[in-house]
C-alpha cells in the first residue's frame, strides 16, 4: 500500500506517499481505521482513532 519510514523515536511514525490511483477508493474512512487498527499498538492506535472519528483532525 505504499512505502513507510520508521523513525527512531518513542512513538512509532509513519511516512506515507500519495500516489495516483486508476480508481477512487470506495470508503477511505474504513480503510484508515482498517490500516491504522492493524499496524498501530496502544496508546498511540487509540490517540488516532479518536482523531480519525473527530470532526476536526489534529496536527502537531
Amino acid at each position: 500500500m505504499g512505502e513507510h519510514l520508521t523513525l527512531q523515536v518513542p512513538e512509532t511514525l509513519y511516512g506515507t506517499y500519495a500516489v495516483a490511483l486508476d480508481e477512487p477508493i470506495p470508503d477511505p474512512a474504513a480503510l484508515a481505521h482498517t490500516e491504522v487498527t492493524r499496524r498501530t499498538a496502544p496508546p498511540l492506535r487509540d490517540l488516532v482513532l479518536g482523531m480519525l472519528d473527530s470532526p476536526m483532525l489534529t496536527l502537531d
